[in-house]
């Protein structure tokens, strides 16, 4: 199944390796049941991009950070001292 879309990163071309930057028509090829799609610049598609294709689409970050659940331990300089016993 082939499928016309915009560039979401920066990526190149599975067969001519050209570099294509943000927003960039591309064409992305699925064979059968594989998960991974081709990725195919303008000139090495088959035919152009359709001239009704929608901008690319910004997501929103509207996700919250994530708070850590517990404090690591950053004091690395005694780990011998404790390896030892030296009551640290």
């Amino acid at each position: 199944m082939r499928t016309w879309t915009r560039a979401a990163r920066d990526m190149s071309c599975g067969l001519c390796a050209k570099p294509i930057a943000i927003g960039e028509p591309i064409q992305e090829v699925q064979v059968g049941r594989v998960k991974r799609r081709l990725i195919r610049c303008e000139a090495c598609a088959d035919g152009s991009a359709p001239p009704d294709l929608p901008e690319r689409v910004t997501l929103s970050l509207s996700t919250k950070r994530m708070q850590p659940i517990r404090k690591l331990v950053t004091n690395w300089a005694d780990w011998k001292a404790k390896q030892a016993g030296d009551g640290v």
